[in-house]
């Protein structure tokens, strides 16, 4: 299964989403909130035409970037519509690597990947009526974690009797 797989244990599904910006005649670039992108996922208008990728402008999938060789005029609305997960295939692929091809290992270092992040980012916070509590996000992701490394583990065995002489062999038939 691999990264398929992975992604649904970690309810990565692909989601869409619309960016839009405003040309001011200078800005060439504009940035996609949410990436990495989906390869070829993005559709770009500009001023309501639709604009073709390579010839009008390029785009990085993973920092969600597009970049016009032409500025867009001033109140030119830029509308980007594109696809976008937490991790690439690459990433997903780089977890099933380190934990020996196991989807419930891949996944549980992906979800501890994001529970680090997740941490490190939205921290705790309280503003007015909105609150955040990243560390207890955090929490219940690497416990997600631990589970699926709890049942990746769970076919295997602790110990084994073993067998080395006559008294032993009676013994273990008993």
């Amino acid at each position: 299964m691999g990264v398929a797989n992975v992604r649904l244990l970690i309810a990565d599904r692909t989601q869409y989403d619309r960016s839009t910006a405003a040309g001011d005649g200078v800005t060439k670039e504009f940035q996609a909130p949410n990436h990495p992108v989906v390869a070829n996922s993005q559709t770009i208008t500009k001023a309501g035409t639709l604009q073709v990728e390579g010839t009008d402008y390029t785009f990085d999938d993973a920092l969600g970037l597009a970049s016009f060789g032409t500025a867009p005029a001033n109140a030119a609305a830029i509308v980007i519509t594109y696809k976008w997960s937490i991790f690439t295939d690459a990433e997903i692929q780089s977890f099933l690597d380190l934990e020996s091809a196991d989807d419930r290992l891949a996944a549980a270092l992906a979800l501890e990947t994001i529970a680090s992040n997740e941490a490190l980012v939205q921290k705790k916070i309280s503003l007015l009526d909105i609150q955040t509590d990243g560390p207890a996000v955090a929490a219940s992701l690497r416990a997600h974690a631990k589970q699926l490394r709890a049942d990746a583990s769970a076919g295997a065995f602790d110990w084994a009797e073993m067998v080395t002489d006559d008294f032993t062999l009676r013994e273990r038939l008993e």
